[in-house]
C-alpha cells in the first residue's frame, strides 16, 4: 500500500468520523428534541388529566343540580295538585254551604210566613193581649175621666 493510498484512507476514515460525529451530533439533538418534545407530551398529558378532572367534577355537580332541580319540579308538582285538590274541595263546601244556607233563608221565610198568618188569624179569631190591654187601658182612662177632682 503506498503512502497516497494510505493517505486516501485516512482522509476517508477523517471523513467517516467526522460524518460520525455530525451524525451523533444531529443524533444527541434529535434526542434532545424528542426529550423535550416527550416532556411537552407529558405536560399536555398532565393538563388533559387536570381538565378531565374538572369535567368530571363539573358533570357530578351538573347532575347533582339536575336531580335537585327535578326533585324541587316533582315537589312543586304535588304542592301544586295538593293546592288544586284543595280549592276543589273548598268549592265544593262553599257550594253544599250556599245550599244549605239557601235552604235556611226559605225555612225562615216559610216561618216568618206562617208566623204572620198565624198572628193575623189570631187577630181575626180572638183580641191579641196588647188589643186587650190597649182597650183596659182606654177603659181605665174613662173611669180616671169620669172621677170628679177630689179623688183623684
Amino acid at each position: 500500500m503506498s503512502f497516497e493510498e494510505m493517505q486516501s484512507i485516512l482522509q476517508g476514515i477523517l471523513l467517516s468520523q467526522q460524518e460520525l460525529q455530525n451524525s451523533q451530533q444531529q443524533l444527541q439533538l434529535s434526542q434532545q428534541e424528542l426529550q423535550n418534545s416527550q416532556q411537552e407530551f407529558q405536560h399536555s398529558q398532565q393538563e388533559l388529566q387536570f381538565s378531565q378532572q374538572q369535567f368530571q367534577s363539573e358533570l357530578v355537580e351538573l347532575k347533582a343540580t339536575s336531580e335537585r332541580a327535578l326533585q324541587i319540579a316533582e315537589s312543586n308538582g304535588r304542592a301544586i295538585q295538593s293546592m288544586l285538590d284543595q280549592a276543589a274541595t273548598d268549592r265544593l263546601l262553599h257550594e253544599e254551604r250556599r245550599q244549605q244556607h239557601e235552604e235556611r233563608m226559605q225555612r225562615l221565610e216559610n216561618l216568618s210566613e206562617g208566623l204572620v198568618n198565624l198572628t193575623v188569624a189570631i187577630d181575626e179569631d180572638r183580641p191579641t193581649i196588647l188589643r186587650l190591654l190597649q182597650s183596659n187601658n182606654s177603659k181605665l182612662d174613662l173611669l180616671l175621666d169620669r172621677l170628679p177632682p177630689q179623688q183623684q
